[in-house]
């Protein structure tokens, strides 16, 4: 009989327990490793009925991987399926009844459907497809940004992990997160020189690392450690790590106005998996920047007939929401054609109703039908 197990880590989260065990309830057990609580997190677990083992753990030098196998650790012997959540994130009703139900003998993970951010209309944002359903043949890896790998070694996890093994839910399970912006992040920085210290040969750390420095504003080490990543051999066994290091270049050199080595890279994501929309419009954004309009309208109609939704981790929230009509919007003003342009900014202001960049770009096209109107009549 399969048995659902969710185990979780936590450090201060006092304000997501009731939800985050309301959304979690449908698991037969449910435990915890509270690893450092001072704001009553811990005594809220252990006086809950829900919760069937909560216990302390102190992680010093603090690695995520180890405290998720730790945590693993608490798991009841009988429970065959195990899942992996945080605090901050919330299941949708149903999960548990269609899991029991599908899951096979010789079944090792699922997948399900995971949205990571929501917009400021409470739409969908960056959404991709999540991996930490598993059986007991599985551990943690890496200090940070750990992902599971089987017990024998991560080297073999793909040769294990044949179709019929892996379920694919789709978004018949649902997790959703709500993260606390105001939580520091301050010490990934050293984990992940850590997990590249101790991993030199693994591309995707090395992505990691380079995408750090780039949200600290460190642009060259940002670029050193993405060009590394490009270079290391176990690339060629990643296209997925290497569109995303090939776009984070791009947006770095974009953002640069260096528009002829961020059009390279672009145009190589293009080359590797034309499929993927975030390249043609980051090369519209170029040729918009260059007055081009007319190039930079095709690369977007290009877009829209020749790609696709994956919902993985390389795509970009605003992709998927505003980006599309704001560039439209944008453009169609600059040829003059402002009747084109007000419903792309109508469209993008409703995505993203508080940013007042496209308030701004609204309240003009407006003004620019009105002042047209008042002149043709």
């Amino acid at each position: 009989m399969n048995k659902i197990c969710v185990y979780a880590i936590c450090k201060d989260e006092i304000q997501n327990v009731d939800q985050w065990l309301d959304s979690m309830s449908e698991a037969d057990y449910i435990v915890v490793l509270d690893t450092g609580s001072t704001d009553g997190t811990f005594e809220k677990l252990k006086a809950d009925p829900r919760v069937t083992k909560v216990q302390r753990g102190n992680i010093k030098p603090w690695r995520f991987d180890v405290a998720r196998n730790r945590s693993m650790r608490l798991v009841p012997k009988d429970a065959n399926i195990l899942l992996c959540t945080d605090l901050d994130e919330r299941l949708e009703p149903g999960w548990g009844d269609i899991i029991r139900a599908t899951w096979r003998e010789n079944t090792l993970r699922g997948h399900y459907k995971y949205v990571w951010s929501h917009t400021e209309s409470g739409a969908d944002g960056h959404t991709f497809t999540y991996d930490k359903l598993h059986t007991k043949d599985y551990k943690w890896y890496y200090p940070v940004h750990e992902v599971l790998g089987p017990k024998v070694g991560i080297e073999t996890q793909f040769e294990i992990e044949t179709p019929e093994r892996v379920i694919e839910y789709g978004d018949k399970i649902v997790l959703r997160h709500y993260p606390d912006k105001s939580k520091s992040r301050a010490s990934y920085l050293d984990l992940l020189r850590l997990r590249v210290e101790e991993n030199p040969d693994e591309c995707y750390g090395m992505h990691l690392l380079g995408r750090e420095y780039a949200s600290y504003g460190q642009y060259d080490m940002a670029l050193m450690y993405l060009e590394k990543t490009l270079n290391l051999p176990s690339i060629s066994k990643s296209p997925l790590i290497q569109h995303a290091t090939l776009g984070y270049m791009g947006d770095i050199y974009l953002m640069r106005r260096d528009y002829t080595d961020a059009m390279t890279c672009f145009m190589l994501q293009i080359q590797n998996s034309p499929s993927h929309r975030e390249a043609y419009l980051s090369m519209a954004e170029i040729y918009y920047h260059l007055k081009m309009y007319d190039v930079a309208l095709s690369f977007i109609k290009e877009a829209l007939d020749k790609t696709y939704q994956h919902f993985d981790w390389t795509e970009h929230e605003s992709t998927w929401n505003e980006r599309v009509d704001d560039l439209f919007s944008v453009i169609y003003s600059e040829l003059g054609e402002y009747e084109k342009a007000l419903p792309c900014a109508v469209r993008a202001l409703k995505k993203c109703p508080n940013n007042k960049r496209l308030q701004d770009n609204y309240l003009n096209i407006i003004s620019k039908v009105e002042d047209k109107v008042e002149t043709d009549g």
